[in-house]
């Protein structure tokens, strides 16, 4: 026996080593040239290095550690010091850890700048909603100069095409000097709200459980290191519906309102998320209603918060398009909307648009939902198990099913949208991630109950359930961290490039005029991240436009000094800033 153990032990020590030797050596990346077949099968060999680590680990620490009872009472102590460490500590704790781990992904590889159309949108909003206003003048001469696509202009009036919810919570965070930390914070609050949102429609232990696997969560990670509005629509999905069960159980007023004030909230940062999410919960509450265990009379305090945030939508789309009913998304998006057919989906160089068909929108849920299942706990697809078992294992099987069906409806809605878009992991869905936590939790914490249940006349068994169990638990979020993570950032990031315009004109000691430069996206990305809305900063960067245009600033700005950098691509600026003068460049005089 001894000698088979000592086997045991040496073969799954080179099934480890040989995994971190592959890993070291660089895991295959994914690139976004790769077809989604190749960048699914790149995802799928990470999950088989995951396992190549995880079991071996685990047969070693059953087979071939002397300290096994040791290691079995360290994991009985960490389970309990989870279960009895007070919530606000255990809050706190959530909050710290994902917000942290959000913020050094957005300082380290984003820069603390928005890096994807959509956030440069919101933070051009932000930005002007801190002024005290929700457009910014623009001349017809000067606009081609400081444009970025996705931003409006309309009869002199430049503009966020986005809803204004999000924007309105990083102008906070702009006006703080800590406009990129506002995801991360509210990726902290999601935690700790998937963890109250537990304890309320399921126990304690489910509810610390959900926490911590929000907390490990790659999907949440990277999602909440983004300028984007997932994250807010997300946070007060969860803030209306732990209002709503505690409405539920207590009928107060105040609770009614805040609900109300909640999905006004939501309505204003991300409706098209939000509905399909509290749809199934909003037949719930109207069952509540018909059977009387809810007020009537509370039913105004609820809609008229909603009433107001859709006529002050009304309003803003005037101020900014003239029309109280086409808002700027109409003008931005006219075909991205929801339905199928010929004249659905983005417009192509040559006119007309890429269409859609049921057939798309199945690929689309179908690929999404890979992604949501892999990224959620980077463990691998096995682990929707636990939600059938959440739904299955659960008595009252009510909540539960609430829970699925607000994920179904979404995916739902989003068959239907012709834009495909699995950036940083399935984001369509993330509203529906904390719900899908939930249910993979109780299906844990019910599994482990089970369990317990029927091997009551077997100490050993019935022992070690639990710290084996919290063993499981710890090992594959170990792996995930060693091996899921690293392979998601070289994916994410890989075409991240370091705001190097920001860095050329600093090294030069540039800190006055204007610099012309000449590239694609990153360069006009990082060009708008550094003008202000109100073109009020000493250094301003232009897009090149050529030097019989350029001109036109002289005029504008005569007594800036002028510069040109040269853009090798991608964002890549090398070398310093050049002196320019657009008029001796185009054999023109400053005046002509």
């Amino acid at each position: 026996m001894k000698v088979l153990r000592t086997i045991l032990f040496l073969l799954m020590s080179v099934a480890i080593l040989f995994v971190f030797v592959k890993h070291f050596h660089g895991i295959p990346t994914i690139d976004w040239a790769d077809n989604p077949d190749q960048k699914e099968k790149v995802a799928r060999e990470i999950q088989l290095y995951q396992l190549g680590l995880v079991f071996p680990a685990v047969v070693l620490a059953l087979l071939g550690l002397s300290g096994f009872s040791k290691l079995m009472t360290g994991m009985k102590k960490l389970n309990q010091v989870i279960l009895i460490m007070p919530r606000w500590l255990f809050c706190l704790v959530l909050f710290g850890g994902a917000c942290a781990g959000s913020a050094f992904l957005n300082a380290h590889y984003l820069h603390r700048s928005p890096q994807i159309i959509d956030s440069h949108n919101y933070y051009f909003q932000a930005r002007i909603f801190k002024e005290g206003r929700i457009w910014v003048p623009s001349e017809p001469t000067m606009e081609k100069f400081f444009n970025f696509m996705a931003i409006m202009d309309t009869d002199g009036r430049r503009y966020g095409s986005s809803f204004p919810g999000h924007p309105f919570f990083l102008a906070i965070g702009e006006f703080l000097g800590v406009a990129w930390l506002v995801n991360p914070g509210q990726g902290g609050l999601i935690v700790v709200l998937i963890y109250m949102l537990g304890t309320v429609l399921f126990s304690e232990g489910t509810g610390r459980l959900a926490g911590i696997l929000a907390l490990c969560s790659p999907f949440r990670l990277f999602q909440c290191s983004l300028f984007m509005a997932h994250p807010t629509a997300t946070l007060w999905i969860l803030v209306a519906l732990v209002v709503l069960f505690h409405y539920f159980r207590e009928n107060r007023a105040s609770r009614a309102l805040f609900l109300g004030f909640s999905i006004a909230i939501l309505y204003l940062t991300r409706p098209q998320s939000a509905a399909p999410v509290l749809l199934p919960f909003g037949f719930y509450y109207l069952w509540f209603l018909l059977r009387g265990r809810v007020s009537s009379r509370h039913v105004v305090l609820i809609i008229v918060p909603l009433v107001l945030a859709i006529t002050g939508s009304f309003f803003y789309n005037k101020q900014l398009t003239g029309d109280y009913f086409v808002s700027p998304r109409d003008i931005a998006s006219p075909s991205l909307k929801l339905g199928f057919g010929a004249d659905v989906g983005r417009p192509l160089p040559g006119g007309g648009f890429t269409g859609h068909s049921l057939a798309s929108g199945l690929r689309n849920t179908r690929g999404n939902l890979q992604l949501l299942v892999r990224d959620a706990l980077g463990w691998g697809g096995w682990t929707v198990i636990f939600l059938i078992l959440g739904i299955i294992l659960t008595r009252a099987r009510t909540v539960p099913t609430l829970l699925l069906l607000s994920g179904l409806v979404l995916m739902g809605l989003f068959m239907a949208y012709p834009i495909n878009s699995p950036l940083f992991g399935a984001r369509y869905y993330f509203e529906w991630l904390p719900l899908y936590l939930l249910l993979l939790a109780q299906g844990m914490s019910g599994t482990v109950k089970v369990i317990q249940t029927r091997t009551e006349g077997r100490p050993l068994i019935h022992d070690l359930l639990v710290p084996v169990s919290s063993l499981g638990l710890v090992l594959f979020v170990i792996s995930s961290a060693l091996l899921f993570l690293p392979a998601q950032i070289d994916r994410y990031y890989r075409e991240i490039k370091p705001n190097t315009m920001g860095q050329a004109v600093k090294r030069a000691g540039i800190t006055e005029g204007i610099v012309f430069y000449k590239g694609d996206y990153f360069s006009q990305a990082y060009a708008f991240v550094m003008n202000d809305p109100l073109l009020h900063n000493k250094l301003l960067f232009a897009n090149d436009r050529g030097d019989r245009e350029n001109i036109l600033l002289f005029s504008r700005f005569p007594h800036r000094a002028y510069y040109r950098l040269n853009d090798t691509g991608r964002g890549d600026i090398q070398g310093k800033p050049i002196p320019y003068h657009p008029g001796q460049h185009a054999g023109l005089s400053g005046t002509e």
